[in-house]
């Protein structure tokens, strides 16, 4: 399944219980030997100065800028951001260092909150939000050149 599928839906699956009896109560089974539900981890939420002050120091978190091609076009980048669209990180989670603070962010920070939780269930561990996103963001940003 696709992180795209697992952070926001859509996974095709009907919301039967798929019992197989035709009725829409679990089974006894099922409730009596029922795993815990465990909350995912949640990255830290992080504000545009509290950013800034981190991009000024000796060790600089990697900033990864989730979002779409075309939102880069349209309203820029943090300078040294690394692209990864949301539908990329999956199969290029491996080129990110899960040793460093890696903070994420796409246009208003529900994107990037979601790739920040996923990132730490795979091993990363300093893991933040830019809270806002890139709207929130009030320093220089990079455009392309045309």
């Amino acid at each position: 399944m696709k992180l795209l599928q697992r952070l926001f839906g859509g996974n095709g699956s009907s919301n039967g219980n798929g019992n197989g009896n035709g009725h829409s109560c679990p089974s006894l089974a099922q409730t009596v030997h029922r795993e815990p539900e465990v909350s995912p981890p949640s990255p830290r939420e992080l504000s545009a100065d509290e950013l800034r002050t981190l991009l000024s120091s000796d060790q600089p978190p990697l900033l990864l800028d989730v979002r779409e091609d075309q939102e880069l076009r349209t309203h820029g980048w943090i300078r040294g951001a690394v692209h990864i669209p949301i539908g990329q990180i999956e199969d290029r989670r491996d080129e990110l260092d899960p040793g460093k603070h890696c903070v994420v962010y796409c246009a208003s920070g529900m994107r990037s909150y979601g790739v920040g939780a996923f990132l730490m269930t795979n091993g990363f561990e300093n893991v933040s939000n830019l809270s806002g996103g890139i709207f929130s963001w009030n320093g220089e940003v990079e455009r392309p050149q045309d």
